[in-house]
């Protein structure tokens, strides 16, 4: 019963971002018997478009096809398909609609995240905003009394110096 090939394995390198394509093919190993699963790397996965970005030169691998449009010309860039049955490209494509699914999700967290961090920072500097209006109006009542208790300590000072005078 021959095995279900798996058009693609994509490995990523979390440290660069880097999503490395392989096209998967079976190669019948005379010494051992069984089929070995040979990989060739084919290329890097797009993130924003999740198209597979074709490795340049060494000839690459023998299954691919390029496809160029108008706007690929301009882009300078090649879409690759890799030669599968149906069953398979449908594979790569949920397996592409998962990723695509994943990321909007992720996004859509983080968007959410960061809407309630701006929401209570909001709120925090409204609260700080007004226990500062609160005591702008303190400062400036204690300095209003400040100032009529002065005057009215200098006004009895000088009443106890014309009291002090008149008892000489």
């Amino acid at each position: 019963m021959p095995r279900k090939k798996q058009p693609y394995t994509y490995f990523t390198r979390k440290d660069l971002g880097i999503t490395y394509v392989y096209a998967n093919e079976d190669v019948w190993d005379e010494k051992a018997h069984k089929y070995v699963r040979k990989r060739h790397m084919i290329g890097k996965l797009d993130p924003e478009t999740n198209e597979i970005i074709p490795n340049a030169g060494r000839g690459g691998y023998h299954g691919r096809k390029h496809t160029k449009s108008a706007d690929d010309r301009s882009l300078n860039e090649t879409s690759v398909t890799v030669s599968s049955s149906d069953e398979e490209s449908g594979s790569v494509n949920k397996t592409q609609a998962a990723v695509e699914e994943k990321t909007r999700n992720r996004y859509e967290e983080e968007k959410a995240a960061f809407e309630e961090y701006q929401k209570a920072t909001d709120v925090k500097f409204r609260e700080l905003k007004l226990k500062i209006d609160q005591l702008t109006v303190i400062n400036e009542e204690l300095q209003r009394r400040n100032n009529e208790l002065s005057s009215k300590v200098t006004e009895y000072c000088s009443d106890l110096l014309a009291i002090a005078k008149d008892k000489q």
